[in-house]
């Protein structure tokens, strides 16, 4: 496959696809865009017309079968990931598959062991592993500078904005002024939709859960965790604590609430605490994801030091952003590469640090032992 590009199809072509994925894909010297499949045909026209690909399909029968690409990218909502992932790899073709990887730990327990039989790529969409400000962090866990980790803290945190709310109504209403449908653009059917398997912990807590592991740099050894529905204005949880501890004994609790109303707490935010130093992570600005400077708001990094207790001052670690450490763009870079065979050491870690499918499965085992509290 060295001597032409790697051929893509596109299977959903909603937010997610063309603000994540699709650019990235358009610009790749080593990419070929050849197909693109969505169950709303003006989504699927709109991609095509924006990006240039050259075949609209029907079903993803027909792109799997009659455009055979080399790769798949699937941004659909995450009760078709099982059927789709296995249909590719029955095919030999290569997949990456968005977050949440499915609806439950057998469905994706069934993704990894088809992928696995057919030699193909399975990589999921844990984007925030390639975040510069993570990675940054990474690397001074990697090297030693924060001593032994004890104890690592992930959390996303949400105002209480009801979605039966008003002013939700307003924006609803607005939206279908412009020919906006706000359910869409904002996701809000995560919430609302019961075929989804669950709420935040899904939708927010894959990211944060898999970040504690990304730290960890190890595999769960025993989890345990608990959800929580108190708002009535969605079908799933809004709330939920996840614990995991790991074979070394460093202990990680990753936290999801939509009820929070201290400014200073809404965001994703993180906290790694080792013996010689501490650090510190705010913001890896989700709410900006799609517009022109996103690639330029860094995550901000803290370093803790051991004078820290008794001083209260921490030191701000630099951050390099740009696009070309633009998250997404690498996450494109690496699977594109994997399938290419090519090296994807890119940060020192190894050359398998993105989130493979077992990542995926370890994340939907231990969101589904909170599910069973």
């Amino acid at each position: 496959m060295t001597d032409r590009k790697v051929r893509i199809g596109i299977i959903g072509c909603g937010r997610i696809a063309m603000q994540g994925h699709l650019p990235h894909l358009k610009s790749h010297p080593d990419a070929e865009l050849v197909s693109a499949t969505d169950t709303d045909r003006h989504n699927c026209e709109k991609a095509c017309s924006a990006f240039g690909i050259k075949i609209r399909c029907e079903s993803v029968e027909q792109l799997l079968d009659d455009t055979k690409p080399d790769g798949i990218f699937i941004c659909t909502p995450n009760w078709a990931h099982r059927e789709i992932t296995t249909a590719a790899a029955q095919r030999g073709i290569h997949v990456f598959c968005e977050k949440p990887m499915a609806t439950n730990a057998a469905e994706a327990r069934e993704m990894v062991d088809a992928c696995s039989s057919a030699g193909v790529v399975l990589q999921i969409g844990m984007v925030k592993r390639f975040d510069a400000g993570i990675v940054k962090g990474k690397q001074l866990v990697w090297k030693g500078r924060l001593g032994k980790v004890s104890q690592i803290h992930t959390s996303a945190l949400n105002p209480p904005a009801r979605l039966d709310s008003p002013s939700m109504d307003f924006i609803r209403k607005a939206g279908r002024v412009f020919g906006i449908d706000v359910e869409k653009k904002l996701g809000l059917w995560r919430m609302t939709e019961k075929r989804t398997g669950g709420g935040q912990l899904l939708e927010m807590g894959t990211h944060m859960l898999d970040l504690a592991l990304y730290f960890a740099g190890e595999k769960p050894a025993s989890w345990s965790g608990f959800s929580n529905k108190k708002r009535d204005d969605m079908v799933w949880e809004d709330q939920g604590t996840m614990i995991v501890k790991f074979p070394s004994g460093t202990i990680s609790t990753t936290e999801i609430n939509m009820s929070v109303t201290s400014d200073n707490l809404i965001g994703e935010n993180g906290r790694i605490y080792g013996d010689a130093a501490s650090l510190e992570f705010k913001h890896i600005h989700g709410m900006w994801f799609g517009l022109p400077f996103y690639e330029y708001i860094p995550t901000r990094l803290t370093l803790y030091g051991k004078a820290s207790p008794y001083s209260g001052i921490g030191l701000p670690v630099s951050v390099p952003v740009g696009r070309k450490r633009y998250m997404h763009k690498l996450q494109v870079d690496y699977f594109i590469d994997k399938i290419l065979g090519r090296d994807t050491d890119y940060f020192g870690f190894g050359p398998d640090f993105a989130a493979d499918g077992e990542d995926g499965l370890s994340v939907m085992r231990i969101i589904e032992s909170a599910y069973g509290s």
